[in-house]
Parts: structure tokens; sequence; C-alpha cells
């Protein structure tokens, strides 16, 4: 299982989103020098807090990719897969040091709910997810550390990694489930990770990525700088329709909806079409990359378009929403739709239909090992 993760799907999914597949790793490093390939070999180290939990996660999340049978709490239902590593990863969480907010404690949190949401257990891995992130505060993941000299290159990194993989998946959770964010950008002052790959990072210094090879975090920050803009998208002001209540409430949804951004995202539009040009060639969503016969280069293209173009539906879905609610509030509602109510509708559409067309293009190659049961939901909670 260990073997899978690792060599398997960390290569691929340390720069996944939610919008490609049901799961994600946090970063197990290849790199010697790292210590989570050290302490797996070190028995003075499975004692410490997290650790065990971390190992089992990964095993979770690494049963839905092999098709053995030994995996599976029942061989003859696929969907049982991991489910009795799953088991006792709430077990190992009722431990007295399980609550230590340790980078371990963080990562198989965070393993582990994606793990739940493949599972279908929604609730499970948003509480699993919540932890992560008050284990991220509780640690000062979220803070810059800069200034204070407190780590070596490879800790710092491995912290930022950390926790902009559990503020990724916050943004994701809830904008896919309608759920509230549980931190927000305006809560953090952490630099963005390196782009730079795990083997030019060593204890004394932070290297730099040799010319001519594209590192594989580029892609990584891409997709962050994506769900940033996402947290804009979503993260709508108080309405002011709040039926009966109090006049006080009325008044402070007012004051808590002043200076946000204007109302048809046109600013958000800009920051994407700026982080399209920014995508190194060898992540761009192109025939020459999709033609690769690069496994990782191809599925972390398809990703950033899918990501891409999922915050760009969700921004014309608003607009079409706001034309359509204008037109129900003059009572007109039954006139025809106007020029760029339509431009929105058809332009919401084509996204939908790009993210369709690349899940089509990855089934093709055979890339795609788990039951991508989430596609639909993608764009039934777009309204599409």
């Amino acid at each position: 299982m260990l073997f899978i993760y690792v060599v398997l799907l960390d290569p691929i999914l340390a720069c996944t989103n939610i919008l490609g597949r049901m799961r994600f790793c946090c970063l197990v490093a290849l790199n010697t020098e790292w210590p989570s390939s050290q302490d797996y070999g070190n028995p003075q180290k499975w004692g410490e807090p997290g650790f065990a939990a971390f190992v089992v996660a990964m095993c979770c999340l690494a049963s839905r990719h092999t098709e053995d049978p030994r995996v599976r709490a029942d061989p003859n239902d696929g969907i049982s897969a991991g489910t009795q590593w799953f088991e006792l990863f709430g077990r190992l969480r009722t431990l007295p040091i399980a609550d230590h907010p340790t980078l371990y404690t963080i990562q198989a949190d965070l393993v582990a709910a994606v793990y739940a949401v493949g599972l279908g257990r929604l609730s499970k891995a948003a509480a699993l997810l919540s932890e992560a992130v008050t284990y991220s505060i509780d640690a000062g993941l979220q803070r810059s550390s800069d200034t204070y000299d407190l780590f070596d290159p490879i800790e710092d990194e491995t912290r930022k990694r950390t926790f902009w993989s559990v503020y990724l998946w916050d943004k994701l959770l809830g904008a896919h489930f309608g759920r509230p964010p549980m931190i927000r950008l305006r809560d953090c002052d952490v630099a963005e990770p390196a782009v730079v790959d795990d083997e030019h990072i060593t204890r004394e210094s932070l290297g730099t990525q040799p010319p001519g090879t594209e590192s594989r975090m580029s892609a990584f920050v891409c997709l962050l700088r994506i769900i940033i803009v996402l947290e804009s998208v979503v993260d709508v002001p108080p309405s002011h329709h709040l039926g009966d209540a109090s006049p006080f409430l009325l008044r402070a949804s007012a004051v808590l909806s002043k200076g946000q951004r204007h109302k048809d995202l046109r600013e958000e539009e800009a920051l994407l079409d700026e982080i399209h040009v920014s995508i190194p060639s060898h992540w761009s969503h192109s025939s020459e990359t999709l033609a690769s016969a690069d496994v990782i280069r191809v599925t972390q293209a398809e990703r950033l378009h899918c990501a891409e173009q999922f915050v760009r539906m969700l921004i014309y879905r608003h607009r079409f929403s706001d034309f359509v609610a204008e037109r129900v509030y003059s009572g007109s509602e039954y006139e025809e739709q106007s020029e760029l109510e339509k431009e929105a509708t058809t332009a919401a559409h084509g996204c939908a239909l790009h993210i369709v067309s690349a899940y089509l293009h990855i089934a093709a190659k055979g890339l795609m090992t788990y039951c991508e049961w989430f596609v639909s939901l993608v764009f039934v909670l777009a309204g599409l």
C-alpha cells in the first residue's frame, strides 16, 4: 500500500484537485533526506503523535488504486476497499497523543478526509478536514516564519505544502458541497510553496530547479492560485433578504456586505485569465500535452484545465442567475432573455462541455482508476 501511495500516487496526486478524482495525498517525499522517507524505517518514530495514523491513512487511500481483493473488507465489493484501515484510523484517533498538532496528525486527517469523500461519508470527511484546519492553525502553519529562522528548508517547505493542501481542500469541499469555508486567504500570510522539486531541497539550502526541467510543484502552485480565485467566487456577501429577521440583522447584513467585490465577478475572471497565461507550457492544455506519453503531464494538464473551467462556469452561472433574478424582481420574468443573459448561459455550458471533454479524454487513456461519480455532481451543483 505504501509503495502504491508513495511511488505511484504521489507524483500524480500531490498537485491534484477535487475536480479530477476524489483523492489526494499530502506530499510524501521521495528524497531520502525528507522526514517521511526516513521515519517509516525508524522504529523510534513510530510512536510520534500522528505518525501511525498517517501511515494508516495512506493505506486507506492507496487501497482505491489496486485491484488486489486483499485490500477489501469484502473481496466482492470494490467500495469496501480500505474500510478496515479506516476503522483502525478511527481507533488511533482515540489515543491520548492523537490531538497533538504535528505535521503527521494534520496530514493524516487530510488524507483520511479525502478517502472519506470517496467513500461517500461526507460528514466524516468534513469533520476530519475541519480538524486538519484546526491543527494547522494550532501549529501556526498559516503564518509566515521567514523572519524567525525556526525551520530548516525541508521543514519549512513541508509546512507550506501541508497548509496549502489543507486550504485547497477546504475551498473545494465548500464549493462542491455548499459548506462555508473554515479558513480564508485573509487569515493567512504564509508564502506559496517554492517551485522546486523535493530532490533539490536539503536541510542546508533551498535549491533551484535545473534549467529545462519543469517542477511538479509549478502545477500545484497554478492550481492553488485557481482555488484562491474560487474562494472569492463562492464567498457571497450576506443576503439582504433575511425574511423576518430583526432590524439589527438587516443592518448588520448591509454593513458586512459593504466593500465586497463587483457583482459580475469581472475581477475574478481577469485573475483567471492571468493565471491561464502564466501556466507553463509543460502543463498547458494543448494538443502537444494531450498527445504526450507522460501520464503525470497529461493528468495534471487536464486537472488544471478542469479546475479553471469549473471556476469560470461558476462565474458565468452567477451572472446568469443575476440576470434571472433581475427579471423576476422587476415582474418581467416571462420576457425573452437578453443577449447578455444568453451569452452568460452559453459560456457556462461551454465550460461544462470542456470539463466533459477532458474527462472523456482521461477515460479514453485508461487513467480513471476510481468511479468518477463526482463529475455529475459538479454540474448539478453548478445548476447545469
